[in-house]
């Protein structure tokens, strides 16, 4: 009887024919089988269509999707246990790239952010003291060397006075105090420089020639007698005229415009020891001064005493003046119509 129903019922051992029937042993699930068979159904549609003669137009791209997602579904739920595993450690490892991606932008994140800052840096990088050594400071300043510049900037930075906002460090202003004073660079080129605006440049020269003239003039010092007597000269004495802008006022052009420099200059009377030292430097005059009138208004003669020897050019006829200190002025003698003095 068994055998005649298997008979008449064509029975299969596939679990994917339509005609599988299980035994009485089976373990199968009855709904596995069923989706089996609706899998089957479809792949025999597929199949048709694809080896029917149909033409090319006429397939179904979305048929042959489905048979290939049936064939893998089958070959997981019906495939070795090594399968599965397989697809968990691919799971896991896409899991560790986007860890990797992650970890990945975040540190190019942070390389974004650092080369911003040093752009931002390098845009606003201006000199600084530290970028000299000692021919660049001689050439820019006039002081030998880096080291004497720090000392410099110690010794008058105790007076400072304290600002809100800067745009630049004090030994950068102080640098650039100086490179005005040694090479009278344009405020417009040294804002170039540091990186400031051509206003802020006037600004800081003004308040650090105020702080250097107040902590730097105790230096000048009138040297001792004794000293003085160790030299042949005394002292040598000179003129010297600095550049100004055209005053607006015509009494101020009139008095500021030297006829020797053919500019609006003011003058100074400055006095030095045979040493190098400087022992005198007179208040500002006009450019129109006379080098006579400005050595016996000064308060320069006031301190001079008997014997004591002055050198000057001769353009200084201050014989009688110094003369009534009972003092020695000592002139280059003229070379016109002579040999150059050897």
């Amino acid at each position: 009887m068994c055998v005649m129903s298997c008979a008449v019922l064509n029975y299969s051992d596939d679990l994917l024919h339509p005609d599988y029937v299980p035994s009485f042993t089976s373990t199968g699930d009855w709904t596995r089988a069923v989706n089996h068979l609706v899998r089957y159904e479809r792949t025999q549609k597929v199949f048709d269509k694809r080896h029917g003669g149909l033409a090319a137009t006429d397939r179904n791209p979305v048929s042959e999707q489905e048979l290939h997602a049936d064939q893998g579904e089958v070959q997981t739920e019906t495939g070795v246990q090594g399968t599965e595993v397989q697809t968990e450690e691919t799971h896991s490892d896409i899991a560790s790239l986007y860890k990797q991606i992650e970890s990945l932008n975040t540190e190019c994140q942070s390389l974004r952010d650092k080369i911003h800052a040093l752009e931002s840096e390098l845009k606003h990088r201006t000199l600084d003291a530290s970028q000299f050594d000692d021919n660049k400071m001689k050439f820019f300043t006039g002081l030998p060397n880096l080291q004497t510049f720090m000392l410099l900037f110690s010794f008058v930075s105790s007076v400072f006075p304290a600002s809100g906002k800067q745009c630049l460090k004090p030994a950068q202003e102080l640098l650039l105090t100086l490179m005005k004073l040694c090479l009278n660079l344009s405020e417009e080129f040294l804002g170039y420089l540091f990186g400031i605006h051509q206003s802020t440049v006037s600004r800081v020269f003004h308040r650090w020639i105020h702080v250097m003239a107040s902590r730097l003039h105790p230096l000048i010092l009138w040297p001792e007698r004794e000293d003085l007597r160790r030299s042949l000269t005394n002292v040598i004495i000179d003129c010297f005229e600095v550049f100004i802008e055209r005053p607006s006022d015509l009494k101020a052009r009139a008095q500021t415009w030297s006829n020797y420099k053919q500019h609006n200059t003011i003058t100074f009377l400055i006095s030095i020891t045979s040493q190098g030292s400087i022992s005198f430097v007179s208040k500002a005059w006009g450019g129109r001064v006379t080098d006579k009138h400005l050595t016996e208004h000064s308060g320069y003669l006031d301190k001079l005493l008997p014997g004591d020897l002055v050198l000057a050019d001769r353009g200084f006829t201050i014989e009688d003046s110094v003369g009534l200190f009972c003092a020695e002025l000592i002139t280059t003698p003229f070379t016109r119509g002579k040999k150059q003095l050897s």
